[in-house]
C-alpha cells in the first residue's frame, strides 16, 4: 500500500492530486522520487523517514499486526477509536514517559496525533483563541507557521545563533509582549501565549539548544506576573 503523488499534468476536478493505489501505474512517483532522490544522493528538502529505515518497519508491522490478529475481539480493530487514542497504546507510552522523565506521567494526560504538525494545530486552535500570541524560532519548521497563521494567532520571531534561540532576545520579547493577557483566562483557556520551541535537532537549522541555555536560563524568562505559565 502506497501513498502517490502524481506527475505534474492539468489538474482535473474529478481525479484527486494524492491518492492510494494498491500497485503504482506507469508514469507515477514516490514521495522520494517526486523531489528526485535517486541512487546514494540524500535530498535534504525532504523531511520524511529514508527508504532503508521504512524498510526495517516490514517486519515489525507484520509481527504487531499477525499478534493483534490473533486476538479473540480482533475484530474491534477496526471500529473506530476513542478520541483521545487507543489506551493500550496511551498507557504503555506514559510508563515509558515516566521512565524516561523520572516522573509521573498518566495515560488520561497523553493525546494520540497523526503527528506533529496535527498535534500543534490541534493545540493552537483548542488550547488558545485568535489573537493570542505565539513566541517562534526564527527560522522555524515551514509548516508550523502555516498552522499558527490559520489559527489566528500573533506570531513573534525570536533570533537563533549557533547555540539555540538568543535567551535574552526571548526574554526581552516576553517582557515587551506579555505585560498583560490578550484577553481574560478561563479554565478551558488558561493561557494566551506559547512559545514554540525545537530543542533537539531544529528544524531547519540543525541545531540542538545547549545545556547551559535549556537549564539554566529558561525558569528566569517567566516574570513573576506570569509565575502561572508551565511548559505544555
Amino acid at each position: 500500500f502506497r501513498i502517490l503523488v502524481p506527475p505534474r499534468r492539468k489538474v482535473q476536478a474529478d481525479r484527486p492530486l494524492v491518492y492510494a493505489m494498491f500497485k503504482r501505474p506507469a508514469g507515477e512517483s514516490t514521495l522520494f522520487e517526486s523531489f528526485g532522490l535517486a541512487g546514494n544522493v540524500v535530498n535534504l528538502k525532504v523531511g520524511a523517514p529514508g527508504e532503508d529505515e521504512l524498510k526495517k518497519c516490514v517486519g515489525i508491522l507484520q509481527k504487531a499486526t499477525a499478534t493483534r490478529l490473533a486476538e479473540p475481539r480482533a475484530f474491534t480493530l477496526f471500529q473506530y477509536g476513542p478520541v483521545p487514542g487507543d489506551k493500550q497504546f496511551r498507557v504503555q507510552m506514559a510508563e515509558f514517559l515516566t521512565k524516561e522523565y523520572e516522573n509521573p506521567v498518566s495515560e488520561s494526560n497523553l493525546v494520540v496525533t497523526a503527528g506533529a504538525t496535527h498535534g500543534l494545530s490541534l493545540l493552537s486552535s483548542v488550547a488558545f483563541s485568535p489573537g493570542d500570541t505565539v513566541f517562534v524560532e526564527s527560522p522555524t519548521y515551514y509548516l508550523a507557521m502555516n498552522v499558527l497563521k490559520t489559527s489566528g494567532l500573533k506570531i513573534v520571531p525570536v533570533p537563533m545563533d549557533d547555540q539555540g534561540v538568543i535567551v535574552e532576545q526571548l526574554e526581552r520579547l516576553f517582557a515587551e509582549h506579555l505585560s498583560k493577557p490578550s484577553r481574560p483566562l478561563t479554565d478551558k483557556k488558561p493561557f494566551s501565549a506559547m512559545f514554540y520551541s525545537m530543542t533537539v535537532f531544529h528544524n531547519p537549522t540543525g541545531i540542538n539548544l545547549s545545556p547551559s541555555n535549556l537549564l539554566s536560563s529558561f525558569p528566569s524568562l517567566l516574570p513573576s506576573s506570569l509565575s502561572s505559565f508551565r511548559p505544555l
